[in-house]
C-alpha cells in the first residue's frame, strides 16, 4: 500500500493525502456520509438527484464553470451516489490540481438551487430513471431489492422511485444539502504526485474557515431476511431469460464480512467457481453465472445472476442453482477452493492499487464507512479465514428459505423489426481516401524515461520495440508501482477480413482460443489461470484479435508459456465449439434488450451497406450456426502466425529479461504470412435516410444520427479530434450538443458526438446519439443537426479552440494510468505507424491546429443534409409506436 497521511481539521474534515509518484497526476475527490440509506420518508432519489445539482455552480463558479474549468486545465470530473455515500472526484495534472478545492469549498457553502435549473435536471434524473427500467438487469436487480428489504432504506433505488423524484422541491433540497454538506460529515481524499505538507496547507486554506459540526452516523434497524422464497416474475418481453437470486449477508462491520468474500469468490468467480462448473460447463443450461457482493454500512445482499440459455426453462437452472448452494452448505468447500479463492483476492487487491483514481476512489469509500484501516489490513484478514469460517457464512446467508428470487422469463416470438426503406444509390467518395497510408513499420527504438514539457504533460514512456527473424513483434513498457505484470497477444485480424457469408468468424476464432490445446484441455486452462489470481480475457475487434493476461509478477514465465501456448496451439475441439457456439448465440440474442446496441448496429448496416465492416464483430445468428471446425482451424493457420502477432507486455518486468523470454517461445516458430491489409472502399447515401427499428415495451426513444467517417490516416484527423471535442465529446457539458440537449433544454442523460472514435485502418463512422422521451424526438433532431450546421459554417472561436486544445494536451497523461491504457497506447501507435514516441510529439500536432483547420475539415467531412438517421422507438404491447409531439 502507498503512504497514506491521514489529518482532521478543527471543524471536523478528514482528510487522506495518497502520496504516488508514477505519474504527474493528482486525484481529489471528496466524499459525503450521506446516500439512499439518509433520505427522508418519500424523499428517494434526493441524494442521487443533489448529486446532479452540485455542478450547477455557485455564485463564484456559475453554470458551466466547473466543467469549463476541467475543460481548460485538462481534466476530468464526475461524481457517483451509493447507499451509503456520495462521492465527486476531479483528476488533473499535478501542476494544476488544486483548482478542485477551490470547487469543492465552495460549493460545500454555497450551491446555486435555481428552480428554473432544478426542474430542467429533474427530466434528465426521469429520463435516467427511465434508462435503467429499459435495462433488463438493472430492472429485475431494481425490483429483487425492493423485496428483499422490508423497511430498511436499501430497498430503494438510488436513483428513487420515479413518484418521489416529481414530487421533490427546492427547499427539501436545500434542507438536505445544508443538513448533511458541511466538514463533518465529509472526507476529502488526494492521491498522486504531490507533498503531503503541502497539500494539507492548501486544503487548510480552503476548508478551515467553514463551520462544522459533528454528523452522528444514523443508526437504522436492520431489517431480517424474508420469511420463505419470496418471488418476483416480470410479463415484460426479453429474449433472454434472466435470474437473480438475493440473500442477507453481513454488513462491513460485521466480523463475518471477510468469510463472505471468500465465499462468493468460490461460488462465482472465474470458470473453476462452484456456479459456472455447475450451470455453464455441467448442465449447460447458462451462458454467465456471477456473484454481486459489496461492502456497505448495514447487512448487505448477496446476489447470484445467470443468464440462460435460449429455450432453457428458469425453474430448471433455480433448482440446480439451489442444489449446488446446498452442496456447499452441506459439504463445506475443498482446500483447493479456499487457496484459488485467496490468491484471487490477493491479485484483485494489487490490481486495484493500478492507478492513483482507483487509490482516491478506495481510499475514499472505506474511510466513510468502515475507516481506511479496514482496506488497508483487508486482505491480512481475508487471509486468515478457514474453510470453517466459510461453511459457517455459507450456512447463516444461502438460506432457501429466506431470499428473493426473481425472473425475466424469455417471451416466444419476441422481435426487433425495422421498417423496410429503399436505400438511395450510393456514392463513391474516392477523396476520403487521398492522402491516406498504410501503417508504417516502426524502427527497433529506445526510449528514455522522464518528462516533456509543454501545454500538457506529455510522458515518454519507457517502450522498447523488437522484431523477431520471423517476422513477431515484441513491444515492452515497464512500470513497477505495483508487482504485476499483463501480457497481450494481438493477431491483425478482425472482422474486416470476415469473407461473405462468414461473418463472425474472426471472433468465434479468438472466443476459443482459451478451449483447449492437444497439450492441455480447457479444464486445465482455467484451474491454472484461476489459480494464480489472474485473469484471461479473449478479445476480436474490427481490426484485431487475440487474448489479455494479467498476472502478479511472480508468474510472469508462466503467463508467457500459456500466452504462447494459447495463440498458436489452438485445435478447437468439437465439444467445445458446440458450447461456444451456443453461448454465443444466447449473447446476440441478449443484445437485442438493448435498445442502444440494436440502433448502432442498425446504423452500421445502412452507413457501412455493401461492405465488410457492415456486420456486427461477433456476425449474424446463421452465421454463426454455420461454422465447422475446419473453417476454425484454417482461418487460425492462416491468421494466427508470428509475422501477423504482436506481443505486448507491461508492469513490473524488465525490458531486456521480456524480450529474451518472448523470444526463447517464439523464435523457432515458422513466420506464416502476414496478410496484405488494403483500405476498404466504403460508399455513402446521396441523400437523406431514415430507418425505424420498434422495440417491444420500452419507454426511451434512441437516435443515432450521422454518416460515413474517416480512417485513422485522415489528413485531417487532429483538427477533426478537436471538433470531437467541442462539438460533442469534451468532459461534462462543456462540449455544444450536451450542453444544449441536455444541459439547457433537459432533453436526456446521455447525448454524444464523434467522428474519430471508430476512426481505424478503414474509415469509421460519425456519430452523434441521444436517449430521450419520444415526445422529444424532433426538438433532438433539430437540436443536433443545427451544432453539426453551425460548426460548419462558422469558424470556432479562439477560445473555444484553445480550451478545446488545453483539454486534450492536459488530459493525454491520463491514457498511461494503468497497463491495460499502455498497452493499448502501444497497440495503437504502431498499427497506425505513430511511432513510440508519439507521446511527445501529440501536443506539438495538436497546438498546430488552427480555427480555419477546423472549420475547413467540418465542411469536409460533416453532412448534415446527407445523414443517416436510425431511431430505436419503443413499440407497446398493442404494437402501436408510443406518440413523438415535438
Amino acid at each position: 500500500m502507498p503512504p497514506v497521511h491521514r489529518h482532521q481539521l478543527p471543524n471536523g474534515l478528514t482528510v487522506l493525502v495518497i502520496v504516488d509518484h508514477r505519474l504527474p497526476v493528482v486525484c481529489s475527490t471528496i466524499w459525503y456520509r450521506v446516500g439512499t440509506r439518509d433520505e427522508p420518508k418519500n424523499q428517494t432519489g434526493i441524494a442521487h438527484f443533489l448529486e446532479h445539482m452540485m455542478f450547477k455552480g455557485t455564485p463564484r463558479f456559475p453554470k458551466g464553470r466547473i466543467d469549463a474549468i476541467s475543460l481548460q486545465r485538462g481534466g476530468n470530473n464526475n461524481a457517483f451516489t451509493s447507499y451509503d455515500c456520495t462521492g465527486y472526484y476531479f483528476t488533473f495534472a499535478a501542476d494544476r490540481w488544486d483548482v478542485a478545492l477551490d470547487i469543492e469549498a465552495d460549493r460545500m457553502r454555497h450551491l446555486n438551487l435555481d428552480p428554473a435549473e432544478f426542474e430542467a435536471e429533474r427530466q434528465v434524473v426521469l429520463e435516467e430513471l427511465t434508462m435503467g427500467e429499459d435495462h433488463p438487469w438493472e430492472f429485475l436487480r431494481r425490483n429483487v431489492r425492493a423485496l428483499a428489504y422490508s423497511r430498511h432504506p436499501y430497498r430503494h433505488p438510488i436513483i428513487g422511485w420515479p413518484e418521489d423524484v416529481a414530487a421533490l422541491t427546492v427547499e427539501q433540497m436545500r434542507a438536505f444539502h445544508q443538513r448533511h454538506y458541511q466538514p463533518g460529515n465529509a472526507v476529502l481524499v488526494v492521491a498522486g504526485d504531490l507533498k503531503p505538507t503541502d497539500t494539507f496547507r492548501r486544503i487548510e486554506d480552503r476548508f478551515g474557515p467553514i463551520p462544522g459540526r459533528p454528523t452522528p452516523l444514523a443508526v437504522l434497524s436492520p431489517d431480517g431476511p424474508p420469511e420463505g422464497r419470496v418471488r418476483f416474475a416480470a410479463s415484460r418481453p426479453v429474449h433472454v431469460s434472466r435470474l437473480y437470486i438475493a440473500f442477507h449477508a453481513p454488513s462491513v462491520r460485521h466480523r463475518g464480512i471477510y468469510a463472505a468474500h471468500l465465499l462468493s469468490y468460490i461460488l462465482g468467480e472465474g470458470k473453476t467457481s462452484r456456479l459456472y462448473r455447475r450451470l455453464v460447463e455441467g448442465d449447460r443450461t447458462a451462458t454467465s453465472a456471477a456473484i454481486h457482493f459489496e461492502d456497505m454500512l448495514d447487512p448487505a445482499l448477496l446476489g447470484v445472476a445467470v443468464q440462460l440459455k435460449s429455450g432453457v426453462a428458469p425453474a430448471v437452472v433455480e433448482t440446480a442453482v439451489f442444489e449446488e448452494l446446498d452442496r456447499l452448505r452441506t459439504d463445506g468447500v475443498t482446500p483447493l477452493e479456499l487457496a484459488r479463492a485467496r490468491r484471487q483476492l490477493t491479485a484483485d487487491t494489487v490490481f486495484d492499487q493500478e492507478d492513483v483514481s482507483s487509490l482516491a476512489i478506495n481510499y475514499g469509500m472505506y474511510e466513510c464507512i468502515a475507516g481506511y484501516r479496514y482496506y488497508e489490513q483487508f486482505l491480512e484478514r481475508a487471509r486468515r479465514i478457514r474453510a470453517v469460517d466459510i461453511l459457517a457464512a455459507a450456512r447463516e446467508i444461502l438460506n432457501p428459505a429466506a431470499c428473493v428470487v426473481g425472473c425475466l422469463e424469455e417471451s416466444r416470438g419476441v422481435s426487433v423489426g425495422t421498417e423496410e426503406e429503399s436505400v438511395d444509390e450510393p456514392l463513391e467518395l474516392p477523396d476520403l481516401r487521398q492522402g491516406y497510408r498504410l501503417p508504417a513499420t516502426p524502427a527497433v527504438t529506445r526510449v528514455v524515461a522522464g518528462r516533456c514539457t509543454g501545454s500538457g504533460p506529455a510522458v515518454r514512456l519507457p517502450i522498447e520495440s523488437h522484431r523477431l527473424a520471423n517476422g513477431l513483434t515484441v513491444l515492452v513498457c515497464p512500470q513497477r508501482h505495483i508487482p504485476a505484470v499483463l501480457l497481450g497477444g494481438v493477431v491483425q485480424v478482425g472482422s474486416r477480413e470476415d469473407r461473405p457469408g462468414a461473418e463472425g468468424l474472426a471472433h468465434l476464432v479468438a472466443g476459443m482460443l482459451d478451449e483447449g490445446t492437444p497439450a492441455h484441455d480447457y479444464r486445465h486452462i482455467a484451474e491454472l489461470v484461476d489459480g494464480l489470481g489472474g485473469t484471461l480475457e479473449t478479445f476480436s475487434n474490427r481490426e484485431s484479435s487475440g487474448l489479455i493476461l494479467k498476472l502478479l509478477k511472480t508468474d510472469f514465465t508462466t503467463g508467457l508459456d500459456l500466452l504462447d501456448e494459447l495463440l498458436n496451439e489452438s485445435h478447437f475441439p468439437s465439444d467445445r465449439l458446440e458450447l461456444s457456439r451456443s453461448q454465443l448465440l444466447t449473447h446476440v440474442a441478449a443484445l437485442d434488450d438493448r435498445p442502444d446496441y440494436v440502433g448502432s448496429r442498425e446504423f452500421n448496416r445502412v452507413v457501412f451497406h455493401g461492405t465488410a465492416l457492415a456486420h456486427p464483430v461477433h456476425g449474424w445468428p446463421d452465421t454463426i450456426r454455420s461454422f465447422s471446425r475446419a473453417q476454425l482451424r484454417r482461418f487460425h493457420r492462416r491468421h494466427y502466425t508470428p509475422a501477423n502477432t504482436i506481443v505486448l507486455v507491461a508492469g513490473d518486468v524488465d525490458p531486456a529479461r521480456a524480450l529474451r523470454e518472448v523470444a526463447a517461445r517464439w523464435r523457432k516458430r515458422p513466420a506464416g504470412i502476414r496478410p496484405p491489409r488494403p483500405i476498404i472502399s466504403v460508399k455513402r447515401q446521396l441523400r437523406r435516410v431514415e430507418r425505424t427499428v420498434m422495440v417491444a415495451d420500452k419507454e426511451q426513444l434512441h437516435i443515432f444520427l450521422g454518416h460515413l467517417g474517416i480512417a485513422r490516416s485522415c489528413p485531417e484527423f487532429y483538427p477533426l479530434l478537436l471538433l470531437d471535442i467541442i462539438l460533442g465529446g469534451g468532459p461534462g457539458f462543456t462540449s455544444r450538443i450536451p450542453r444544449k440537449l441536455r444541459d439547457e433544454m433537459g432533453l436526456a442523460y446521455t447525448t454524444y458526438a464523434t467522428i474519430t472514435a471508430t476512426a481505424g485502418i478503414d474509415p469509421g463512422r460519425f456519430l452523434a446519439y441521444i436517449a430521450t422521451s419520444p415526445r422529444h424526438r424532433n426538438a433532438a433532431v433539430r437540436g443536433i443537426l443545427d451544432e453539426i450546421r453551425a460548426v460548419r459554417e462558422q469558424r470556432v472561436s479562439r477560445a473555444e479552440l484553445q480550451a478545446a486544445k488545453d483539454y486534450l494536451t492536459g488530459s493525454f497523461v491520463f491514457n498511461f494510468e494503468n497497463m491495460g491504457l499502455i498497452v493499448n497506447y502501444m497497440l495503437t501507435a504502431w498499427m497506425h505507424g505513430l511511432g513510440v514516441d508519439y507521446s511527445e510529439r501529440f501536443p506539438a500536432l495538436v497546438e498546430a491546429v488552427t480555427a480555419a483547420d477546423v472549420q475547413a475539415a467540418a465542411r469536409a467531412h460533416l453532412d448534415p443534409d446527407h445523414v443517416t438517421i436510425v431511431e430505436v422507438r419503443p413499440k407497446s404491447r398493442t404494437g402501436k409506436l408510443r406518440a413523438r409531439d415535438n
